[in-house]
């Protein structure tokens, strides 16, 4: 089987968990009677809210996700210090190859 590109796998994930949802709302009074209330009605709506609003819930999570992902890359960016040196080696030859046309007056 060919390995999925990364929006198919997306893709793959939200219509498996819309699926499961649409369920869930179909059936939302069944699921609530199965589960447990113990002493207070307020579980009930409880329970219904988060059936309500579980895409929204799921959301914020990829959100979360995808932000401490990228914070979590970022502390652990290493530098290195070899493509600096290079770096600058590029820029000071393009410096001088600029002089060398007569292009480093223009910008002054």
């Amino acid at each position: 089987m060919p390995k999925l590109l990364r929006y198919q796998q997306f893709l793959a994930y939200a219509f498996g968990f819309l699926a499961i949802w649409s369920k869930a709302v179909q059936n939302q009074e069944e699921i609530i009677d199965k589960l447990p209330h113990s002493c207070c009605p307020t579980n009930a709506k409880l329970y219904k809210l988060a059936i309500d609003y579980a895409p929204i819930w799921a959301i914020l999570a990829l959100g979360i996700w995808a932000a401490s992902s990228v914070v979590y890359g970022v502390l652990l960016f290493r530098s290195c210090p070899e493509a600096a040196m290079e770096l600058d080696g590029q820029v000071k030859e393009a410096k001088a190859e600029l002089s060398r046309r007569g292009l480093d007056k223009l910008g002054k």
